[in-house]
């Protein structure tokens, strides 16, 4: 997360604002397609929790293959449905961008594409690794990540003519590739060679188990793609990509506090599979206690990160972009309120009972479009319409899941909610 933040100034070193506003917002629409695994790694993840906990490698495996070949059709057909929509739509206009910028975008667009393809397949390790509650080395391969990127970053300020987005671009993409392909090479000839995927094992009568419920996750991750991923192209497309680097600055500054969260939450996803199947109550009981100890924790840091957040600004960007108050007061309180909402939904996620989100994330999903329009081109208020709206996107969760969560760790939930 350190790397992450230091990453921000080295980058607006080497591109205007304007060209790494354009950058962010193309590497969101890229993310988007994340999501379009069908949910696969979370089924996965959670099946292969279930037969790592019974120890039946066999069953492993099987899962493990079957995913690697789900995750290889979906990356075929994405990347053909990516290259013929890129012979039709006019990239320039979709990421707003004038005709004085001189990068050949088209280019740069189908170049990360093709590197996230590979990156989509070579990923699954880290589901493995998380699945088997290995949280450590899945987080050792990202900050191996971070570090090859900012030494990219830094070698090309310093060999190659300012303002290159295509070198920058397609460096940063290529970089994930290499450590995701070594990792999992190196992983399924050691520690998962029981596991590593195989032809002879791909069942696609294991197709049910992970679609089941991967179906599902499947659907919530397109409703949480936008509620939170749309602010990058909404930001872009009625105000202006320089406005996008202002959004991302304040974004990376709070997501130290969120990245904390999140590392803390990613070993009870897993642990909850387990002991759920244990039908081990007391422990998720317990388990939120902690959790909720810990959101208290998160709150006093991110009104500390609000309070301070003029002078780090000053002393982190020099005062190449300028970030209002009003901003960072709200990007304090929407991590504040998500933090709140993932306390539980990581446990829940973690069971499987996900329906309800389903419908709450669909319904917030259908308006955080026309909030936004209404905070930003209606009343003018900038980027903070856009944070603002996706506070208000996440209110609903906040109040009804930790609900959920109580019923399902008492054995009584019913209905909805414990779908």
């Amino acid at each position: 997360m350190v790397f992450g933040l230091w990453m921000v100034p080295l980058t607006l070193g080497y591109l205007s604002p304007t060209k790494y506003g354009i950058w962010l917002t193309l590497t969101s629409i890229i993310a988007w397609f994340n999501f379009f695994d069908i949910g696969i790694g979370n089924g996965l993840r959670n099946k292969l929790g279930e037969a790592l906990a019974k120890k039946n490698y066999i069953l492993a495996k099987g899962y493990v293959s079957t995913g690697y070949a789900f995750m290889i059709i979906i990356v075929g057909v994405l990347f053909l449905l990516f290259v013929l929509s890129s012979l039709v739509l006019d990239w320039n206009d979709v990421l707003n961008i004038s005709s004085e910028i001189e990068d050949d975008i088209t280019a740069l667009v189908l170049f990360v594409f093709s590197f996230f393809c590979f990156r989509f397949v070579f990923g699954l390790i880290l589901v493995v690794l998380n699945a088997d509650q290995k949280l450590s080395a899945s987080g050792f391969i990202d900050l191996i990540t971070n570090l090859l990127s900012i030494l990219a970053i830094y070698l090309i300020s310093k060999t190659i003519d300012n303002n290159k987005l295509f070198v920058l671009g397609s460096s940063l993409s290529l970089i994930p590739v290499i450590v995701l392909a070594s990792a999992s090479i190196w992983l399924y000839r050691k520690k998962y060679s029981e596991i590593k995927p195989a032809l002879a094992f791909v069942n696609f009568k294991l197709a049910h188990d992970l679609t089941s419920l991967s179906f599902q996750f499947f659907i919530l991750q397109i409703m949480v793609l936008l509620i939170f991923f749309s602010n990058n192209i909404i930001i872009a497309q009625l105000l202006s990509p320089a406005k996008v680097t202002e959004f991302n600055v304040v974004h990376k500054y709070f997501n130290v506090i969120t990245t904390i969260s999140i590392l803390v939450l990613n070993p009870f996803w897993s642990a909850a599979t387990n002991a759920y199947f244990r039908e081990d109550f007391d422990w998720l009981k317990k388990s939120s206690q902690k959790l909720i100890k810990l959101w208290l924790l998160i709150s006093l840091g991110s009104v500390i990160m609000i309070l301070i957040a003029p002078y780090v600004y000053s002393w982190w960007l020099k005062n190449q972009v300028q970030i209002s108050f009003k901003a960072s007061l709200l990007m304090g309180i929407y991590v504040i309120v998500l933090s709140w909402t993932n306390s539980f939904i990581y446990l829940i996620n973690g069971i499987g009972k996900i329906r309800l989100q389903l419908y709450i994330y669909s319904l917030m999903a259908l308006l955080v479009i026309p909030m936004s329009y209404f905070f930003i081109a209606i009343l003018k208020m900038g980027i903070e319409g856009s944070i603002l709206s996706t506070i208000l996107c996440l209110l609903p969760a906040a109040v009804v899941i930790p609900i959920q969560f109580k019923a399902i760790a008492s054995g009584k939930a019913q209905g909805i909610f414990n779908k």
